[in-house]
């Protein structure tokens, strides 16, 4: 039984945390118009540290694709967003890979691939406490 595909958006503003879900076959065209228009929506995006769950991805990002999502996000943020946390989810070697295209698109952030939602979320709020002391509390 196959999955719907679609994105799911959620914003936790006591935490900064922008997270996207990710199900089922979806294009990646349809995910960097998704995720340019949901960047736009953000009031400072650039505050927000940033979780993409993939564990649920059945579709392959393209990577002329992706990098059409880092131009959506330098644009949205120019740059007020160094030392902000990505953490990326997922079971597929090919994002693994990946690791290096996911660091230029976002020179300025810290980003790191995980296969473990729980080693993710627990390396966001160990890392948050380090980079935001306003966060530690």
């Amino acid at each position: 039984m196959s999955i719907r595909p679609r994105l799911i958006f959620d914003v936790d503003e006591t935490h900064r945390l922008m997270t996207v879900k990710y199900y089922g076959d979806l294009d990646s065209k349809t995910i960097a118009t998704s995720l340019a228009e949901h960047f736009k929506t953000l009031d400072q995006p650039w505050r927000y540290d940033a979780l993409f769950d993939m564990r649920r991805f059945e579709g392959v990002v393209v990577l002329e694709d992706l990098a059409q999502m880092a131009r959506a996000w330098n644009q949205g943020t120019k740059g007020k967003d160094a030392g902000r946390l990505t953490a990326i989810v997922s079971n597929d070697p090919l994002i693994f890979t990946r690791q290096k295209a996911y660091e230029a698109g976002q020179p300025l952030r810290i980003v790191k691939i995980f296969d473990d939602i729980n080693q993710a979320s627990n390396w966001l709020t160990t890392m948050r406490k380090v980079t935001d002391p306003k966060l530690a509390s």
